[in-house]
């Protein structure tokens, strides 16, 4: 924990800066996640089973250029964002900011980014996410789900895990663990991106917030 701080408390200072640094900030993390879920749905067939969790999760956070052994030495480090579903309608909301540290990505390719998502499928897990300072693995169960599989005879999909992750590896799929990573609110971004004091908790679920720097994002992850 007492290096998480530490990652955390770096991480903070080097998004310091003017408002305006922060806004642009925030806007290039919803621009790479939108490219991030772009580059998943140009790889994946029609048939693929990383469609069938994004269909079903309550949430999804989707992490680009989760970078490992590049952001500090010896560390992984991601900024992305957390878009909840509106089971009314089955759209998803408006993006808050989070920060994944440490752990172990399980990657074999040192110094190398990841596009991840991660779907969360009920709604105790993405209560536990929204209130920040937990433990993938830990405090939620979680299992790596291949990308590329398909669905053929005798597949099956199960959501008995809180948690599925999936990476998109320099062209490379799989290998992804995440265990042991925490993962925090960015409320830096947040409140650049939404006004100060807006935490994930109070914006997450604002399904009547029109946002269009997010639009291209959310309507990205219908396309699944």
């Amino acid at each position: 924990m007492r290096s998480l701080s530490a990652l955390a408390f770096l991480a903070v200072l080097l998004l310091a800066g003017p408002a305006t640094a922060a806004d642009t900030r925030a806007e290039q993390v919803v621009t790479r996640a939108t490219f991030a879920v772009d580059s998943f749905l140009d790889n994946l067939p029609a048939d693929d089973v990383t469609r069938v969790y994004v269909q079903n999760a309550y949430a999804v956070l989707v992490f680009p250029d989760f970078i490992k052994g590049g952001f500090f030495v010896g560390a992984e480090h991601g900024i992305g964002v957390l878009l909840v579903r509106d089971t009314t309608t089955g759209r998803f909301g408006p993006p808050t900011f989070f920060e994944a540290f440490g752990g172990s990505f399980g990657l074999q390719f040192g110094g190398k980014s990841s596009d991840v998502i991660i779907t969360i499928m009920n709604p105790r897990a993405l209560e536990k996410v929204l209130d920040g300072d937990m433990h993938l693995g830990a405090e939620l169960s979680m299992a790596v789900i291949r990308v590329g599989g398909t669905f053929g005879a005798g597949t099956s999909t199960a959501f008995g895990e809180d948690l599925y992750v999936f990476e998109r590896t320099s062209g490379l799929f799989g290998g992804a663990s995440l265990s042991g990573s925490g993962v925090l609110p960015q409320q830096a971004l947040n409140d650049s991106y939404w006004g100060q004091g807006n935490t994930p908790s109070l914006m997450a679920h604002r399904f009547d917030v029109t946002d269009a720097r997010s639009a291209e994002l959310r309507n990205a992850l219908l396309r699944f």
